[in-house]
């Protein structure tokens, strides 16, 4: 199990129209692990990794990302 009391950040590498990967892992952490995303000291991205970043941090729709993307 990961150490909850550690600092971590997180970071989506730019990846173009690979996005959608970064998207189902996204997805996968507010999902069944939303502790890690709550926690995180810095979320990053660049690229398509910054565009999943946001979505993240602001609590936006995923799905209507990946349509963008797409």
């Amino acid at each position: 199990m990961f150490p909850r009391e550690t600092k971590w950040n997180i970071s989506f590498a730019g990846c173009g129209f690979l996005g959608v990967y970064h998207i189902g892992v996204a997805s996968c952490l507010r999902e069944h692990a939303p502790f890690l995303v709550a926690n995180a000291t810095h979320i990053y991205g660049a690229s398509a990794g910054a565009l999943t970043a946001t979505a993240l941090v602001t609590g936006a729709c995923l799905g209507d990302l990946e349509q963008l993307e797409q």
